[in-house]
């Protein structure tokens, strides 16, 4: 069995107060697609970005789910919003994703009681 590509992204509103609760999940792009994002029109981003996603829990006022279109993109969502969805999507796709964690057991951790390693000399030989 090969790997799939095509990983799923979790968009990340950290720190974005009026997105608190919005939960967006998209398919990764290819680098042809995440190329060609900048010099598309909003109405062909809108496009193509709904055939990227997999999942949303974003709502109407009323409470009905908004179903994942353009049309529903156009007439529901504040263009902000809309904006920083695509936005969020091409950083996943183009950037680090998750912090990068490195752990070793390679050794201990230096004593805390130690001192620092001696600075180096600065002068001129």
């Amino acid at each position: 069995m090969g790997f799939k590509l095509g990983r799923i992204y979790v968009l990340d509103f950290e720190g974005i107060e009026a997105m608190e609760g919005a939960i967006v999940k998209v398919r990764s792009p290819s680098i042809d697609v995440s190329d060609s994002l900048p010099e598309l029109t909003w109405d062909e981003t809108w496009k193509l970005f709904v055939e990227y996603v997999t999942e949303w829990n974003f709502e109407t006022e009323d409470g009905t789910p908004v179903p994942v279109t353009v049309e529903a993109i156009k007439s529901s969502m504040e263009p902000a919003v809309a904006k920083l969805l695509v936005h969020e999507w091409y950083r996943a796709a183009r950037g680090v994703t998750a912090p990068l964690v490195r752990t070793s057991d390679a050794g201990e951790p230096p004593p805390e009681e130690e001192s620092p390693a001696p600075s180096m000399p600065m002068e001129i030989l």
